[in-house]
């Protein structure tokens, strides 16, 4: 899954001292539009919630918050939408 933010170029280093996060580090693979679109994505679909004082628990039911898409989608909208031509140009 989609979580590391090697994949927008970005790294952490720890050392003794603490953490030190480095932007730009590497070449993306990846637009941070897109990993911000699936970091939001997988915290919709967390089976897991936090409580108003702070502690975190399991949704109360039997599934995971993946969803079942009952609609036709546009792929070429959805790739728009997220950004996807940035990264594979169109074939003609």
């Amino acid at each position: 899954m989609l979580s590391n933010v090697k994949y927008i170029g970005d790294s952490y280093v720890n050392t003794t001292e603490g953490e030190y996060h480095y932007s730009n580090h590497h070449p993306a693979i990846i637009s941070p539009k897109i990993f911000d679109t699936v970091q939001s994505i997988k915290v919709s679909r967390s089976n897991i919630i936090e409580n108003p004082d702070g502690t975190t628990s399991k949704k109360h039911t039997k599934y995971s918050g993946k969803r079942v898409v009952h609609e036709t989608v546009d792929i070429e909208q959805l790739k728009y939408d997220l950004g996807f031509e940035e990264i594979i140009p169109p074939q003609d």
